[in-house]
C-alpha cells in the first residue's frame, strides 16, 4: 500500500496512526512518526546522548533500527538552546518513519547548584582573633555530596565576614557576602550557578588559668625574699596581671609579697 498521511494519536514520544477500516477501499498504511522531546543537562556536566547519532528502535516495528542524529546550538552557558533531528544521510532515510520536531524543542543547560558555607571554628580565649577569613569556607554541590561543586576548570573566589575576639561577643556569625566564578580564561561563569549563602559561626570559650607560686623557707640572712606567683593556660606560662594578699583576702595589692625577719 501507498504511504499516505494520517490522524495521529500520541503516546509519550511515539506517534501512531488511526485509521477508519469500515470501508475496505479506504485502507492505507501510515507513515510511523518518531518525534523529538525537549533535553536538558546541568551546567558543567558531560553532554548527554542525544547530541551525537545513534540507532533506536523504540517505537519501531519489528526492531527495525533508525539511524539519525540530534542536533542543538553550541554552547555551554545555563540557557535555552535550539534542537533539531534528522536522519544521518540519504542512504539511511526510511520512508515508513517520519522524525520529525512539534514545535520549538529546547535543549536547556541548567544552573549548577551549589552550597558555599564558611567553616565553623571554636577556640579557648588567647587575646588574638579569630576571623572566617582565615579559617575558610566549604563549597559543595547541593544536596549531592558524591558531585564536584565547581565545573571542570573553574575556580571560586569567596568573601566572608565575621570574626570574634571576646568570650562576651560569642558565637559571632560568620557569613558569605559574595561569590565569583571564573574558567581558567578568566571569564566570569558565576551566571551559570545557583548559589545557596549559608551561614555558620565561630566561638571563643573561656580560658581556664592556674595560678601557683612556691613556698620560701631558709635561715635568716637579712635580707628580703619573696616569690612571685606563676599564671599557666593548659599547661603553658602566660602572660598574667597578678595579685597578692597578705591579710585574709581583705586587701590586694600588685606588690610581690616578702619576707626579712623571723617574725614575718
Amino acid at each position: 500500500q501507498e504511504l499516505q498521511a494520517c490522524g495521529t494519536v500520541f503516546i509519550e514520544s511515539i506517534r501512531f496512526s488511526e485509521t477508519n477500516t469500515d470501508d475496505p477501499s479506504d485502507a492505507h498504511i501510515c507513515v510511523r512518526g518518531l518525534t523529538l522531546a525537549d533535553g536538558s543537562k546541568v551546567y558543567g556536566e558531560d553532554e548527554p546522548v542525544l547530541k551525537t547519532a545513534y540507532s533506536d528502535t523504540d517505537g519501531t516495528v519489528k526492531n527495525e533500527e533508525l539511524s539519525y542524529t540530534v542536533e542543538r546550538e553550541s554552547g555551554e552557558n545555563a540557557t535555552g538552546y535550539e534542537m533539531s533531528i534528522h536522519y544521518d544521510s540519504e542512504e539511511t532515510v526510511n520512508k515508513n518513519y517520519e522524525i520529525t520536531v512539534e514545535g520549538p524543542k529546547t535543549f536547556t543547560i541548567n544552573q549548577r547548584p551549589i552550597t558555599v558555607t564558611p567553616k565553623y571554628a571554636s577556640k579557648i580565649y588567647d587575646g588574638t582573633e579569630l576571623s572566617a577569613t582565615v579559617v575558610g569556607y566549604e563549597l559543595s554541590y547541593t544536596d549531592d555530596a558524591e558531585k564536584d561543586g565547581l565545573a571542570s576548570g573553574d575556580i571560586a573566589t569567596v568573601i566572608l565576614s565575621g570574626s570574634v575576639t571576646e568570650v562576651n561577643d560569642s558565637p559571632k556569625t560568620t557569613k558569605v557576602e559574595s561569590v565569583t566564578i571564573k574558567n581558567a580564561k578568566g571569564e566570569d561563569q558565576t551566571n551559570n550557578y545557583k548559589i545557596t549563602k549559608a551561614e555558620n559561626k565561630l566561638e571563643i570559650f573561656n580560658a581556664t588559668i592556674t595560678v601557683s607560686g612556691e613556698d620560701y623557707s631558709d635561715v635568716y640572712d637579712g635580707n628580703t625574699h619573696g616569690n612571685a606567683a606563676i599564671a599557666k593556660v593548659g599547661g603553658e606560662e602566660t602572660e598574667a596581671t597578678i595579685t597578692y594578699s597578705i591579710d585574709g583576702g581583705n586587701t590586694w595589692k600588685d606588690e610581690i609579697p616578702t619576707v626579712k625577719d623571723v617574725e614575718e
